[in-house]
């Protein structure tokens, strides 16, 4: 099964943008195919789709839901906080603008529909603030976030995070970056949002090795 999706997901890159490397999604995919969990899924920030589309067959082959989230306007004004970022350790300059990678809603279902399984899927536009206060689902197994900004990484957390069943795990597509790192596990931020101090964040600074450098999680516990 595993080398029959690794070659799905092989066309998809070739055919659709994508942000993320083969081997991240393929660490993603061994966990949920590992995974006893059946909770519904979640992505936020899926850009055109690649990501969505891989995700799709990997949700409908484990007997799940995909609830995919993005303003598909591209990544809104930065905060001061986000309008610059550092790669770990060399200090390159990231720089954030205003309709960054952006994919339209037409976009990323027409490549879904494609590629992927777009009957397992739910798309919800808009700004992470407006629409996850509102998102009902329960029990989550797995939350994929490509989001850029600290300050929309902490609306995930804070509305995504406390519905993630234990034995879940959060991804995030930003472990290389040096503000973001410490924005996600600000030990303040977490007592005072969420109750409790930060999980630990695998592949903080560095990724999960070198072809998925930029891939990190941290994993639901008692």
């Amino acid at each position: 099964m595993r080398d029959a999706l690794a070659r799905q997901f092989a066309a998809i890159h070739q055919s659709v943008q994508c942000a993320h490397s083969h081997t991240e999604i393929m660490m993603m995919t061994d966990f949920l195919l590992g995974s006893p969990l059946k909770g519904a899924m979640v992505e936020c920030g899926c850009y055109k789709g690649g990501s969505t589309a891989k995700l799709s067959i990997v949700a409908k082959t484990s007997g799940r839901r995909l609830f995919v989230f993005d303003s598909f306007q591209g990544l809104p004004e930065p905060t001061e906080q986000d309008r610059i970022h550092h790669w770990f350790g060399d200090k390159r300059e990231l720089h954030y603008t205003k309709g960054e990678y952006a994919g339209s809603l037409g976009d990323v279902t027409k490549h879904v529909e494609q590629f992927g399984a777009i009957d397992v899927c739910e798309f919800v536009p808009g700004f992470f603030s407006d629409t996850l206060p509102h998102f009902g689902e329960p029990s989550l197994s797995f939350i994929f976030l490509d989001v850029d900004y600290i300050s929309s990484a902490r609306d995930c957390l804070r509305y995504l995070w406390p519905k993630l069943a234990t034995g879940g795990r959060l991804y995030t597509h930003e472990a290389c970056i040096e503000e973001f790192i410490y924005g996600i596990t600000d030990c303040t931020w977490w007592h005072e949002t969420l109750g409790h101090c930060p999980p630990l964040l695998i592949g903080a600074g560095y990724g999960c090795g070198p072809d998925a450098s930029a891939l990190g999680y941290m994993e639901k516990r008692n």
